[in-house]
């Protein structure tokens, strides 16, 4: 029922369906990739991790940047992620995971380490 009144709609709304939502936003407004393309602009980034869980999180993982490495948490048959985790505990491990090997790299970066 409520797609069929969005149908409706004048402009006509971009539907994205989500956990027990249908979010209605208006097709030119900026989504999670534009964001993202505007943070690595801002920051000077090259290179990103996104890890998502929703079906909005798809128009970053749709991003066709090489230097983006992209995370759903639980697996889909319809994603355009290039990973998946099995749940949220998951994304918690991972962080941990790349803060153990980024102060393991820091230590072995200073001076007078090997």
């Amino acid at each position: 029922m409520l797609e069929a009144r969005a149908a409706k709609l004048d402009p006509l709304p971009r539907t994205i369906h989500g956990n027990c939502v249908l979010n209605l936003v208006p097709r030119e407004a900026p989504h999670k990739g534009d964001a993202l393309l505007a943070l690595l602009e801002h920051s000077g980034c090259e290179h990103a991790l996104y890890v998502g869980d929703d079906t909005t999180d798809e128009d970053v993982f749709r991003l066709d940047i090489p230097a983006l490495l992209s995370i759903r948490v639980r697996q889909s048959d319809d994603t355009a992620a290039e990973l998946h985790l099995r749940g949220q505990e998951d994304v918690v491990r991972l962080l941990d995971a790349i803060d153990d090997f980024m102060e393991s790299a820091s230590v072995a970066d200073a001076p007078g380490r090997c």
